[in-house]
């Protein structure tokens, strides 16, 4: 007689480790891929966290940019008014000595009330005693080097008896010697 063989107990031990293996993969597979899901997510953590810092910092450079933008404009602003300043004292110096000339040629019965000149042109008003004066003043000012003789504008008497003039003279343009 052939002994019977219980196969039972062999086949719930195969069946418990077959459970057994895809428990552990499913649970090792879950493990790794939270695993991996935290990774990422701190990764992707210091991803912004560097993200906001280079935004920060590109944020303070162009603050400082326009900073240094408004602090150029400023100083150009004020090269270029120093620079105009300079051309108007410069032109002014160059009408220095046919004022200096003026002054010194004028009748004495003679006076200015206003004097300007712009760029080439001197244009003087004032006031004079009689028309002997005034012609004095014509011909002084025609002998003034740098200066050509320019022309004379409305003249007429005031309520003080006074004679008023205007008078324009234009500068002789500069030649500069060539070697």
């Amino acid at each position: 007689m052939a002994t019977r063989v219980n196969l039972l107990p062999w086949r719930q031990w195969r069946r418990r480790r077959f459970w057994r293996f895809w428990c552990l993969l499913f649970a090792g597979s879950a493990l790794v891929m939270c695993l991996l899901a935290f990774s990422l997510y701190g990764l992707m953590a210091a991803d912004r966290m560097a993200l906001r810092t280079v935004q920060d910092a590109n944020t303070r450079l162009l603050q400082e940019f326009a900073e240094h933008r408004l602090r150029l404009d400023l100083r150009q602003k004020q090269a270029e008014t120093i620079q105009r300043r300079q051309q108007q004292r410069e032109q002014t110096a160059r009408w220095q000595p046919i004022l200096i000339a003026i002054a010194a040629r004028l009748p004495a019965r003679i006076w200015l009330t206003q004097l300007e000149f712009r760029q080439d042109i001197l244009m003087l008003t004032g006031y004079g005693l009689s028309v002997s004066d005034l012609r004095q003043m014509d011909a002084a000012l025609g002998k003034i080097p740098g200066l050509r003789h320019g022309t004379a504008g409305k003249t007429h008497r005031d309520t003080q008896g006074r004679w008023q003039f205007y008078y324009q003279l234009n500068r002789e343009p500069e030649y500069v010697a060539t070697p």
